[in-house]
């Protein structure tokens, strides 16, 4: 079941067009550790899953992610996607590789998914988009079982380098953020009560949530970045592109 339209329209600052731009099918692969960024996210989920447990994405489009938890970690993979393309080509994915999953097409606060049932609950760049991402993020929680986590992630659009350079890149797409959001002390302060809680800066430098696609030279630019990113020996408070709230029982 979705919430209505109008409730959405309050709610989510991006629109349900964002998050149904998918075009073309998914490409079949796992997510490519070439991709400093993408490489971060799976070393963030890597140490939370094991062969068996259950795991749930939320706004799972385009499925690569949730592809690997099943594959590289035998994982129960489920997960909660509302826009219709998204959750077609999410579905087909998983279809064409011939692994099993369960994938709903609804609105993750009206989800059919039972509460207190997964191991791990995640969501890479989802909350920001929402004037009060807090019943969300309590949702993430209610869904775990006695010992789960989960794992939240936003763009680090907050005071620093990343939101200045989207501002300058592309205004509208910045305007899509709750950036209020966007900082370790704020992050916590999202927590629901009676959660064991953690917020911290993470991964390496990153391009690929900025919005290179008006700039002459940005795709030059994004790729040697990353090749950096791929170098870099550690990370570095000021450029890790990510903030993450981890939430346990």
């Amino acid at each position: 079941m979705r919430i209505s339209d109008e409730r959405l329209a309050v709610e989510d600052l991006a629109g349900r067009g964002h998050w149904d731009k998918r075009t073309g099918n998914a490409k079949l692969r796992l997510p490519s550790r070439l991709n400093a960024s993408v490489a971060d996210l799976l070393d963030l989920l890597a140490p939370h899953i094991s062969p068996g447990q259950r795991v749930l994405e939320v706004g799972c489009a385009p499925g690569k992610f949730l592809l690997w938890c099943a594959v590289a970690k035998q994982a129960q993979a489920c997960g909660v996607e509302y826009a219709p393309e998204s959750y077609r080509h999410t579905h087909q994915l998983f279809g064409d590789a011939g692994v099993d999953a369960d994938i709903r097409q609804e609105d993750f606060m009206q989800t059919s998914f039972e509460p207190k049932s997964f191991d791990l609950v995640y969501s890479f760049g989802v909350i920001e988009h929402f004037t009060d991402p807090g019943p969300m993020i309590s949702k993430h929680f209610d869904m775990l079982k006695p010992g789960g986590v989960a794992i939240i992630t936003v763009p680090n659009f907050g005071p620093g380098v990343y939101g200045w350079l989207q501002q300058k890149l592309n205004r509208e797409a910045y305007e899509l953020h709750n950036t209020s959001i966007m900082t370790v002390p704020a992050m916590l302060q999202l927590a629901p009560t009676g959660s064991s809680v953690r917020s911290y800066a993470y991964g390496r430098l990153s391009p690929w949530m900025l919005s290179w696609e008006n700039l002459r030279f940005g795709k030059v630019i994004s790729l040697f970045a990353n090749a950096v990113a791929l170098a870099q020996p550690l990370s570095i408070k000021a450029l890790c592109p990510w903030l993450v709230l981890e939430l346990r029982p």
